[in-house]
């Protein structure tokens, strides 16, 4: 068996990156009816589809051979300055997604490097995610921490 390879995801690989969110929502929450499961698909399409091509979403992905076993991506944003993020620039890394069959093998690991260096090229000053329980112990050995405030969100 050749190595795993990684690569950054090009607009033509937009498919794949909305099936494989699709299956880590699928995964995490469980299944939802038509409608929601169509409209969330729509809107990711969309999304991927603008961030890819403006730069504010950048894709790693792990292939063994010509299949994509893997994911792991980065969206950048901008926001005011502060003594965290003096220059006003984060990102926030999500979809992380391993293949069942190819979990343990370190390929989440090496995404996660992969969009760490790509971080630090584009200038970000921090990182941030949200981690499902089986994730944390990754994130934790590439020294992610929780945040020193509290972190609250609201469902609107």
């Amino acid at each position: 068996m050749a190595p795993i390879s990684y690569s950054i995801a090009r607009v033509a690989d937009l498919p794949l990156l909305v099936n494989y969110r699709m299956q880590f929502l699928e995964e995490i929450s469980g299944m939802h009816d038509e409608e929601t499961t169509a409209h969330v698909r729509q809107n990711l399409q969309q999304y991927f589809s603008k961030a890819l091509h403006d730069g504010s979403y950048i894709c790693w992905l792990a292939k063994d051979d010509e299949l994509v076993v893997g994911i792991g991506g980065l969206a950048v944003r901008e926001q005011p300055a502060n003594f965290k993020i003096p220059n006003g620039k984060a990102g926030y890394i999500m979809n992380m997604y391993t293949l069942p069959q190819y979990r343990r093998q370190g390929i989440a690991g090496k995404l996660l490097e992969c969009l760490m260096a790509t971080a630090k090229q584009m200038g970000l000053s921090v990182l941030e995610l949200h981690s499902t329980y089986d994730g944390e112990p990754v994130y934790r050995k590439y020294g992610f921490t929780e945040p020193n405030s509290v972190v609250l969100d609201l469902a609107m």
